[in-house]
């Protein structure tokens, strides 16, 4: 196995690959026709050595959740994406239920309460969008 192989293969091993994030180019697919998805402008920052690009995700011309992809300073490691939809910012932890919390796609971001898909299809499938 070379290096590229090693370090794939340490992130497929992630408990939170699949459901979480993808290292995967077919995650941005899903079964709706192109002209119906969309992603807003780029959004771009550096922190602590990560370089992260955030777009808003369109369908249908309204915005259901946004596109986080991330890269890490580390030589070799590939970008991870996801598909994030947005429950409700720090301020507001009344609105997370146990149920919530216990769904494998939830996040604490700090910020907000998010869940975050690997894939758009994964979003696309929880928001139930024909």
């Amino acid at each position: 196995m070379n290096i590229i192989e090693q370090i794939e293969s340490e992130y497929r091993s992630s408990k939170n690959y699949g459901i979480q994030f993808s290292i995967d180019p077919e995650a941005y697919k899903c079964n709706l026709p192109e002209e119906r998805v969309e992603f807003g402008e780029n959004i771009s920052d550096l922190q602590c050595g990560t370089f992260y690009n955030w777009q808003d995700v369109l369908i249908d011309g309204n915005v259901v959740g946004y596109l986080e992809e991330s890269r890490s300073g580390r030589m070799l490691h590939p970008t991870t994406v996801s598909f994030c939809v947005f429950l409700a910012d720090c301020s507001e932890p009344e609105k997370i239920t146990p149920e919530i919390e216990k769904n494998p796609h939830f996040r604490d971001e700090g910020e907000a309460y998010v869940l975050k898909f690997a894939t758009l299809q994964q979003m696309v499938d929880y928001l139930k969008i024909n």
